[in-house]
């Protein structure tokens, strides 16, 4: 009889246990299949709201045998219609419910600046005749720590530039990071790069015009006078500078559309270092391409966003920021594919790294901001 009592104690025992592995490998199972299902009403919110921008989230949704509540505010710091959005996802599992609890901030915006100089749709050209010292560069630093005005004593960092379609050429430049795309193979000057890294797949998104924009006419700043604009978005029809005109900053972050074409004369000095780091936003929809057209001796601090707009830089630009357009390439002799492709002092890039963090509005197109999807234990 004692045998048999323990053998039934040991019995029951065994099964208390393994029935309770079943339960943990149940509830476990559960809890991830919860979590999937709160990423499934993250991209859900974020495909409602693209499509209805004042959409507020749901009671309840059944999502792939769970249900989920979802519901959508209004961020408090604003980038481009920023909405908050959270998502709590529950399925069915023995003796309960297993719940996962989702936040993240959706917004109408890309990040495009993660490169120096990008040419979307064309040739990037970044070519000098004179070779002689100093030499144009390309390089990298950041504003957003100490000493602000390049260059530092200890040199700058890598940057990586390229180009999608068009090619790529480089002749007497001297380049710290990194060369995307292809080669263009007979280029009016040599090549003076080894070779590239393999071509980018994704293109920046075109844009269409912001909605309810009240475009001014050029206001053609004259000849060596300063422009100062006030914090705020301005919109151009096109805009034209004289030579050793300023634009600056008032105070506070300046963004300005041009709709056509933008004319620099020589000397002209965009924004200035630190902080006035001004966002030009030019033609990047599907009408026919802009130009952007540079003197002498530009200055440029901030970033210039143009998908569909055709940048041909003058001598001995440099610039402080980072530029995404359809083609880049110097505004000298000789000519290629009918533009002219170089100069006798290419461009100086030093690519500020506080650009990777600076959005552009798409006017629709929701996504999920980087760096504010995270889990909430409910």
């Amino acid at each position: 009889m004692l045998v048999m009592a323990v053998l039934l104690l040991a019995g029951t025992a065994f099964l208390t246990i393994s029935s309770t592995e079943d339960q943990i490998a149940e509830n476990q199972h559960a809890s991830v299949r919860a979590f999937l299902l709160a990423e499934a009403g993250l991209h859900r919110a974020v495909a409602q709201l693209s499509a209805n921008a004042t959409y507020a989230g749901e009671a309840s949704v059944a999502l792939g045998g769970g249900t989920a509540r979802i519901v959508v505010s209004l961020a408090a710091r604003q980038v481009c219609l920023s909405k908050d959005v959270e998502v709590v996802a529950s399925v069915p599992v023995r003796g309960g419910t297993a719940a996962a609890r989702l936040r993240a901030t959706a917004d109408q915006a890309v990040y495009p600046f993660q490169w120096g100089l990008f040419a979307a749709d064309g040739p990037l050209f970044l070519a000098s005749l004179d070779p002689s010292s100093p030499r144009a560069k390309v390089d990298s630093y950041d504003s957003r720590l100490p000493p602000h005005v390049y260059p530092h004593a200890a040199g700058g960092g890598g940057v990586i530039i390229g180009a999608r379609g068009g090619g790529v050429a480089v002749h007497d430049v001297d380049i710290v990071g990194g060369v995307v795309g292809t080669l263009i193979v007979s280029p009016p000057v040599a090549q003076t790069i080894g070779a590239a890294i393999d071509g980018p797949i994704d293109a920046p998104p075109p844009l269409p015009e912001p909605p309810s924009a009240g475009w001014a006419p050029d206001p053609h700043v004259a000849a060596s006078t300063t422009w100062t604009l006030a914090s705020g978005t301005y919109y151009f029809t096109g805009l034209t500078l004289g030579a050793g005109a300023r634009v600056v900053s008032g105070g506070g972050p300046v963004t300005v559309y041009v709709r056509g074409d933008f004319q620099a004369g020589d000397n002209v000095t965009i924004g200035s270092e630190p902080g006035e780091k001004l966002s030009l936003i030019m033609n990047s929809g599907a009408v026919a391409p802009s130009e952007f057209r540079t003197g002498r001796d530009f200055q440029f601090f901030g970033s210039l966003y143009g998908t569909n707009t055709n940048v041909l830089f003058g001598d001995n630009a440099v610039i402080h920021g980072s530029v995404v357009a359809r083609r880049i390439s110097g505004a000298s002799a000789p000519m290629w594919d009918g533009y002219p492709c170089c100069n006798q002092k290419a461009p100086t890039l030093h690519f500020d790294r506080a650009m990777t963090t600076r959005a552009v509005c798409t006017y629709g197109r929701f996504g999920i901001r980087r760096g504010t999807w995270r889990e909430i234990l409910p």
